[in-house]
C-alpha cells in the first residue's frame, strides 16, 4: 500500500492540531533564537574587520536561510489556527516599514 505525501498545507496542520498552542510557542521562541545566532554569524563573516569564524560565508548563509524558515513554519502553524488573526502581518507591516524607512532617512543613510 502506497503511503499518500501530505502537502505543506496538510503538515502545517497536522503539527498545529498535534502540538498544543504552548508546545508550538516555546517552539517559536527556540528557532527565533536560533535565528538571531545564525544572522549574527552570517553579519561576522560579512563585516569587514569583525571577529574571525571558521564557518564559510556559504554555510552562514544557509544556516541563515534554514533558520529563517523554521521561525516561518512556526509563524505558519499559529496563522492556521486563528492564534494570529488575518490581517495582523499586513497591518503592522504597513505601520513598520515606512517607520523604518523614515528613520534611515532621517540618518541621511
Amino acid at each position: 500500500m502506497k503511503k499518500m505525501k501530505m502537502t505543506d498545507e496538510q503538515m502545517i496542520d497536522y503539527v498545529a492540531c498535534k502540538l498544543p498552542i504552548g508546545e508550538r510557542l516555546a517552539q517559536l521562541a527556540e528557532e527565533a533564537a536560533e535565528l538571531a545566532q545564525a544572522a549574527l554569524k552570517y553579519r561576522r563573516i560579512i563585516t569587514p574587520d569583525a571577529s574571525p569564524t571558521s564557518k564559510t560565508e556559504k554555510d552562514a548563509l544557509d544556516n541563515l536561510i534554514k533558520e529563517i524558515e523554521d521561525v516561518k513554519m512556526c509563524i505558519d502553524t499559529l496563522e492556521l489556527t486563528g492564534t494570529i488573526p488575518d490581517g495582523e502581518f499586513e497591518k503592522w507591516r504597513k505601520y513598520k516599514m515606512p517607520r523604518w524607512c523614515e528613520r534611515i532617512k532621517k540618518a541621511g543613510i
